[in-house]
């Protein structure tokens, strides 16, 4: 009777496993597909760049892009935590949506070297 129990368990365990790795591969091919897509307008020009944080998983492949730029956000995320644990009010935080435009205004003006971004 176990021994029985065991097979059909041990079967089970075979046939999720495929399930998974199946689920995984189509996965896969559904992300190639979407860089494949990224690709191809990055080299038909709909964009120059694609600007993202570093608070997300992303494969090397991904990051290996030429058109990809990574935002370091740790230094914020730091700031935020440190607001909170100390009971601060977060109304004070440099939030970085000024800083961003006013760098943005400077370098549409020329008045910030485009390879300082490069």
């Amino acid at each position: 009777m176990i021994s029985i129990l065991g097979d059909i368990q041990q079967k089970e365990l075979l046939r999720l496993e495929t399930e998974l790795q199946e689920e995984k591969d189509r996965e896969k091919e559904e992300l190639a597909k979407q860089q494949s897509k990224f690709d191809e307008g990055y080299k038909e020009g709909f964009f120059d760049a694609v600007i993202t944080t570093n608070l997300t998983y992303m494969n090397d492949d991904v990051k290996s892009r030429e058109y990809l730029f990574i935002a370091d956000m740790g230094k914020f995320l730091a700031t935020i935590i440190d607001f909170l644990n100390h009971d601060a009010s977060m109304s004070t935080v440099n939030m970085p949506t000024d800083k961003i435009h006013e760098i943005v205004d400077k370098y549409n003006k020329g008045l910030i070297a485009p390879e300082l971004y490069e």
